[in-house]
């Protein structure tokens, strides 16, 4: 189950949306450190799965050109993050991951907003990573 969020102009016309949805997260990354494993179950620093807000389907408007359309990424980013942490004492999650390409511009469009690397998705037909944010 998701919810998407549309930031709508005055003649409702959609700018830019998001959608979030909770996850099951299974880690795969043998590398990834104990202590980054506690902070993404908040307990068990062996643990192997944990449950996640999975922050899916960020776009804008095309056919609105770049210039014309108020909303920008950091709006975007700053607005999901202040919204989770509103809903966080009702939901229980700690963490926010999203799933992108793996290529290096979106990594660091998305470290700038201080999502690290988890892993490579699972699908070895897609090339997507998993990048994560712990949001106390």
């Amino acid at each position: 189950m998701s919810k998407t969020f549309l930031y709508l102009g005055d003649k409702l016309e959609i700018y830019t949306y998001f959608t979030l949805s909770l996850k099951h997260v299974s880690i795969m990354n043998e590398e990834l450190s104990k202590s980054a494993v506690k902070k993404l179950n908040g307990l068990d620093k062996n643990c192997k799965e944990f449950i996640a807000v999975l922050l899916g389907q960020i776009g804008r408007n095309y056919k609105i050109d770049k210039e014309d359309n108020p909303v920008n990424m950091d709006i975007m980013m700053t607005d999901i993050i202040n919204f989770y942490l509103k809903t966080q004492k009702y939901v229980g999650c700690r963490v926010l991951i999203l799933e992108c390409c793996d290529n290096l511009k979106l990594k660091n469009l998305y470290n700038k907003f201080n999502f690290h690397f988890l892993q490579k998705n699972d699908d070895p037909e897609k090339d997507l990573i998993q990048m994560y944010q712990i949001i106390d």
